[in-house]
């Protein structure tokens, strides 16, 4: 498993967004984070890019300190992430999501055989209180 792709927008054949697509529908490696490195300077082919599921669009030419910054941190994050989610899958703790607001934007608790309809990324009814 990779620890991050650098993908050039033009290749032949397949475009490197196509690609892009392609990579983040596997599961097994929607994860990981993809770098452009093209020479496609135009702002539509950089939304293009992180439309895709780029993390980074990097212009040509390539400055490589900056680019090896840019890898190290997208992989750091990354890994921080996948650690984190491994810590809610072991635990069986629930994830809860808040937007800018400070309000639930989703919430998604590890299924047991107890709730079975436990549904990712969605709030879970509470039964009413007992007043007794």
């Amino acid at each position: 498993m990779p620890d991050a792709i650098l993908l050039d927008a033009l290749m032949p054949g397949l475009d490197g967004f196509e690609t892009c697509r392609r990579i983040k529908a596997q599961p097994a490696f929607a994860h990981v984070p993809v770098i452009f490195m093209t020479g496609l300077a135009e702002t539509e082919h950089i939304v293009a890019g992180f439309a895709a599921g780029g993390v980074d669009y990097v212009v040509k030419p390539v400055r490589a300190q900056e680019v090896l910054a840019r890898l190290a941190t997208h992989v750091r994050n990354a890994r921080a992430v996948r650690l984190a989610r491994e810590a809610v899958d072991v635990g069986g703790l629930g994830v809860l999501v808040l937007d800018a607001r400070g309000r639930i934007a989703g919430a998604r608790r590890r299924r047991t055989r107890a709730s079975p309809s436990a549904s990712p990324m969605r709030p879970t009814p509470r039964p009413p209180a007992s007043h007794g």
